[in-house]
């Protein structure tokens, strides 16, 4: 390095800092306000919350007297809700799903036979 450069580094000055507003920089954090979304700013709907939205797929209590709701706890102490027809008392939902039930019980059994083979 030259005299030159070392002079020219010493001719810079930092920016003068930025004034406070009431309150801001007292309790030491950097925390800058939030700005608001911009208006532009858009939401996609699925297909099945398009259908909802413009009222194809019932929501709610929609036609919650027709219905029924049954808790059943199983052995394992799972509870399963079915919601039922009520003039046919078929079975319309079912949380866990049968599906749901029939993984969970087949990965219960891989688990008990690794726990087995140890």
């Amino acid at each position: 390095m030259d005299a030159e450069q070392i002079s020219e580094v010493s001719r810079l000055v930092a920016p003068p800092p930025r004034p406070q507003k009431n309150g801001e920089g007292s309790s030491g954090s950097s925390a800058r306000p939030v700005e608001a979304p911009a208006a532009e700013d858009t939401v996609s709907l699925s297909t099945e919350g398009r259908r909802a939205l413009e009222g194809g797929e019932p929501s709610g209590n929609g036609g919650a007297e027709s219905t029924t709701r049954e808790f059943d706890v199983t052995e394992q102490n799972q509870v399963i809700l079915k919601i039922k027809e009520q003039s046919t008392n078929k079975v319309i939902k079912q949380i866990p799903s049968e599906d749901q039930l029939a993984l969970r019980r087949a990965i219960q059994k891989g688990v008990e036979s690794l726990g087995q083979n140890v």
